[in-house]
């Protein structure tokens, strides 16, 4: 029985060692998920309401404004996908956008919220069709 005593003692450190360490990483999880900091740290991207961002997201006194209006196709719970605030307040953003990159990377929601809401171009926008078959017969030939 003494020589049990000992290794009992040992793995029930550990094991104390594992959970603290478990639930250390499970607040940390936490926090990055609430976007706050952990043990008061403040979260590195300051926090703003929308019609700081832009005037369009301004309120009224029912909430959203007429301004805020857009074209949006909802979340299907899609993981890794933007919520519905995030799309609409891209889509609000593209209203008066004047140029959009969008690096898509997921069902190409986002990319059609921009493409719809964004304002839209005049025929001069568009690139001469000669100088992009040159430019497209140019990337075939350094190929190899």
């Amino acid at each position: 029985m003494t020589m049990l005593a000992p290794i009992l003692l040992a793995i029930l450190l550990v094991f104390a060692i594992a959970l603290a360490l478990l639930g250390l990483y499970t607040l940390r999880l936490r926090a990055r998920h609430k976007q706050r900091g952990l043990f008061g740290k403040p979260w590195p991207i300051p926090s703003i309401k929308p019609h700081e961002l832009a005037p369009v997201f301004s309120t009224g006194p029912f909430g959203a404004t007429l301004k805020a209006e857009v074209r949006f196709v909802g979340n299907a719970d899609v993981p890794g996908g933007t919520s519905d605030l995030e799309s609409w307040i891209l889509a609000g953003l593209a209203k008066g956008a004047m140029e959009i990159f969008e690096f898509g990377t997921c069902t190409g929601r986002t990319t059609y919220h921009l493409a719809v809401n964004s304002p839209p171009r005049r025929q001069g926008d568009n690139p001469d069709p000669g100088s992009r078959a040159a430019w497209q017969l140019q990337g075939r030939r350094g190929r190899r």
